[in-house]
């Protein structure tokens, strides 16, 4: 019985001596799940943020878009009033009256026509210019949403490919563990 004891004491020990070093393997790997979990979410934070500030920018386009249509319609109005003017000083030029008296009378009614309209519209004038600028940030804001998407299904895939991984070396570590329990 004593020897039965010794044996069953030794093979006791054995286990433990076994089983020790994988305990301490699942708490390291539980620490690393732990901290693959934290990285995760800060993944997800920085998705949430990289979202919401492709919203903020996607908005600032539509701003910008809408802008750019407001002074294109400007523009085309401001076009169509010039070609306006030049044709009927055209029309007082190649009238058959060559009376400077007619020609002043006529610049007259041109301008009392059509300096009120201008000076009006002063108040409200903005930068031609401003149509290409906007243009301009219209597609550099396009070129920064397109590159966060891109860097955040990169980033996204790469985590999905290393979280699988380490999903399934610590499923075999616990088969491992279990089987040497039994």
């Amino acid at each position: 019985m004593q020897k039965r004891k010794e044996v069953l004491s030794y093979r006791t020990w054995e286990m433990r001596q076994e089983i020790e070093p994988k305990e301490d393997e699942i708490d390291f790997l539980k620490q690393e799940i732990y901290n693959i979990e934290k990285e995760f979410e800060k993944l997800l934070e920085d998705e949430r943020l990289i979202a919401e500030t492709e919203v903020r920018l996607k908005r600032s386009r539509e701003g910008l878009v809408e802008q750019l249509a407001q002074q294109k319609q400007q523009t085309r109005e401001r076009r169509l009033r010039i070609k306006r003017i030049t044709d009927d000083i055209e029309a007082a030029v190649q009238s058959k009256n060559t009376d400077k008296k007619y020609y002043q009378e006529q610049m007259g009614v041109i301008y009392a026509q059509y300096v009120p309209l201008m000076s009006h519209n002063k108040r409200n004038n903005q930068n031609p210019r401003g149509v290409d600028e906007i243009e301009r940030h219209i597609g550099h804001i396009d070129q920064e949403i397109d590159c966060a998407n891109k860097h955040t299904d990169l980033t996204l895939k790469r985590r999905e490919q290393e979280i699988q991984r380490t999903t399934q070396e610590n499923a075999d570590l616990i088969k491992e563990l279990t089987s040497a329990r039994d």
